[in-house]
C-alpha cells in the first residue's frame, strides 16, 4: 500500500520544477519589457518624434519644424540601445527584488518552490546579488552550470553553490504515486503486446 502522507515541503526542488518556474518568469519579463518599449514608442510618436530621416517624411507635414529632426534621429538610434539596456536591468531587478523579499519569483511561487540559503534562512540582498552573479558562471559554459542540477544530490547549480543557496519545495506537494504507477502499468501493457 502506498503512503500518500509523505510531503515534499523542504525537499530539494527538481530540475523541471525549476525550469518551468524560469519559463514563467521569462514570459513575465518578456511581456513587461515588450509593453514598456511599446509605451515608450507610443509616447515618442505622440510628441512627434516619429518623423525620422529613415521615413523620408518631412517633419513640416506632421506639423513640426525641422528643429525636431535631430532629436528624433537621436531617439530613434538610441531606441535599440535603451531596449538592450532596459531588458537586462529590469530582469536583474525583478530577480533580486523577489529573491531578497520572499525567496520566490512569481514563477517559483506558481511552481511551489523557494530559494533559501543553505541553512534554510531567507536570502538577503547580498546573497541574492551573489546568486545573480552566479548565473553568469552557470550560463557561460554552454549552460552547463544549470545542467549540474540534474546530477547534484542537493539539486544545486553552480549559481547556487556560488551563493550558498538551494531551491526547495515550499508547499505541501505530494508525489502522485497512483498516477505514476498507472502510467507505468499502461506502458508495460503496451510494451508486452
Amino acid at each position: 500500500m502506498t503512503d500518500y502522507t509523505r510531503s515534499q515541503i523542504g525537499q530539494y526542488a527538481g530540475f523541471f520544477s525549476r525550469l518551468f518556474a524560469t519559463a514563467i518568469d521569462a514570459g513575465i519579463i518578456a511581456i513587461v519589457v515588450f509593453l514598456s518599449l511599446l509605451a515608450a514608442r507610443l509616447i515618442f510618436n505622440t510628441f512627434g518624434f516619429d518623423c525620422v530621416v529613415a521615413l523620408n517624411m518631412p517633419c513640416e507635414e506632421q506639423g513640426y519644424g525641422e528643429w525636431i529632426r535631430p532629436i528624433a534621429t537621436v531617439l530613434e538610434s538610441a531606441a535599440p540601445v535603451v531596449g538592450l539596456f532596459f531588458t537586462p536591468t529590469f530582469s536583474a531587478f525583478y530577480l533580486l527584488f523577489f529573491w531578497a523579499h520572499t525567496g520566490q519569483t512569481p514563477g517559483k511561487a506558481q511552481m511551489g518552490v523557494r530559494v533559501v540559503r543553505i541553512d534554510g534562512e531567507m536570502m538577503t540582498w547580498f546573497v541574492a546579488l551573489r546568486r545573480l552573479i552566479g548565473y553568469g558562471f552557470s550560463i557561460l559554459p554552454l549552460l552547463l552550470g544549470f545542467g549540474w542540477i540534474l546530477v547534484d544530490d542537493q539539486r544545486r547549480g553552480i549559481h547556487d553553490r556560488f551563493a550558498g543557496t538551494c531551491v526547495v519545495y515550499s508547499w505541501d506537494a505530494r508525489p502522485d504515486e497512483h498516477f505514476l504507477m498507472e502510467t507505468l502499468r499502461t506502458f508495460q501493457r503496451r510494451a508486452s503486446k
